[in-house]
């Protein structure tokens, strides 16, 4: 009997992991049936893709207020797509304002869930990680410090080390220790995967470029672009700046690993710098409605994911009213000209690599995740039966 999984992934880093969860899938069983919402990635890597959410992704109140109507689609169409697929298990894959509701209706239906890559309840409160253990069969954590809430508020929680690590050379940091960065240096420019986020951030990059630049003779600019952004939106901001960049659209880890150093949105790319060793400024704004709120409800004084794992601050947040192009130059030119400083902030991004487990956690999820769908075939629990 061949089962049937449902992944739900809502952005790109989603569909990063959903891809790489869905190929550790079928490497233990080649006949499972995928299917799901998701991008190109996962459907290249064989799952049916009903569809593809990954340009609607928005953060903060004003930015989905803006495509409530869409999202409201998406949800129907895809809790009618799951009801009629009838999986084994459905897995969740970050995306917390869609999957933790979608997740509750779910249960209701008497659906098996999974939630990979658990809403960060340790930034917002325990609010979300009780939503997240009242319709979770099981809570795979990709992060050593948050299994404790999802416990406490009574999910089966499993940490299982973190997916970049399946896909990031360990050395890499270490090499990066040994490296004289004499000649041309590289400045990588990764303004985010989101339309609002490029938007927001890479005009305010593209000056401070001009900055660096102006003290920094040596420098060379290359910029990521997220497969989820229109390429003609990054040129628009290019070409208003003036500024020679090289635009770059490949594996943005690829690229890390070329830059000596780089200014990097808050979120999934800050991690794979770290994992690197490339030093950063990690930089974000929203609107000030988002803001003023984001405060209020926020546990944590920290934004970046390397920053939030080490528990302080290494690397500079540059964040709302400190986003300026002259902040972040500040920030470039000191990484060009102390070494010293250079080289602690490498090797702090050792000690976050040693926070998070050992590589293997893409089989480890799938191999649990095929375990549930193995027992709901076996106890013949079927939707509307549990």
């Amino acid at each position: 009997m061949s089962y049937r999984i449902a992944i739900v992934a809502g952005e790109a880093s989603g569909d990063m992991h959903g891809a790489a969860l869905a190929r550790g899938l079928k490497s233990i069983r080649p006949d499972v049936v995928l299917a799901g919402i998701g991008g190109e990635e996962m459907r290249d890597a064989g799952v049916r893709i009903w569809e593809d959410p990954t340009r609607l992704g928005a953060v903060g109140l004003v930015e989905v207020l803006m495509k409530m109507a869409a999202f409201k689609k998406l949800f129907d169409f895809t809790l009618k797509s799951i009801i009629e697929m009838r999986p084994d298990v459905v897995v969740l894959i970050d995306y917390p304002g869609f999957n933790m509701r979608l997740g509750q209706r779910l249960h209701q239906e008497g659906f098996r869930c999974v939630y990979y890559i658990p809403p960060t309840a340790w930034a917002w409160g325990r609010r979300r990680a009780d939503r997240v253990a009242s319709f979770s069969q099981k809570v795979l954590s990709i992060l050593p410090f948050e299994v404790d809430v999802y416990r406490e508020a009574g999910a089966d929680v499993e940490f299982i080390g973190h997916p970049l690590l399946d896909r990031i050379d360990s050395t890499w940091i270490q090499d990066r220790l040994g490296l004289h960065f004499e000649g041309i240096k590289i400045l990588g420019l990764f303004p985010g995967s989101r339309d609002h986020e490029v938007d927001a951030l890479l005009p305010i990059m593209l000056q401070s470029v001009r900055l660096v630049l102006e003290r920094c003779k040596n420098v060379v600019v290359e910029l990521s672009v997220a497969p989820t952004v229109d390429e003609r939106r990054i040129l628009r901001h290019v070409a208003t700046s003036g500024v020679d960049v090289r635009l770059y659209s490949g594996d943005a880890p690829s690229l890390m690993r070329r830059c000596f150093c780089g200014i990097v949105a808050s979120g999934t790319a800050t991690l794979e710098a770290a994992l690197v060793g490339m030093p950063m400024v990690i930089v974000y704004k929203v609107s000030p409605i988002t803001a003023f709120v984001f405060r209020r409800l926020l546990t944590i004084s920290l934004i970046g994911l390397p920053n939030i794992i080490l528990g302080r601050q290494s690397v500079p947040e540059l964040v709302q009213e400190n986003c300026t192009p002259g902040r972040i130059a500040e920030e470039v030119i000191r990484y060009c000209s102390d070494s010293a400083y250079y080289k602690q902030v490498v090797s702090d991004f050792l000690t976050v690599r040693s926070l998070l487990g050992e590589p293997g956690a893409v089989q480890r999820a799938a191999q649990i995740i095929l375990s549930i769908a193995e027992g709901s075939c076996k106890e013949g629990v079927g939707p509307g039966e549990a």
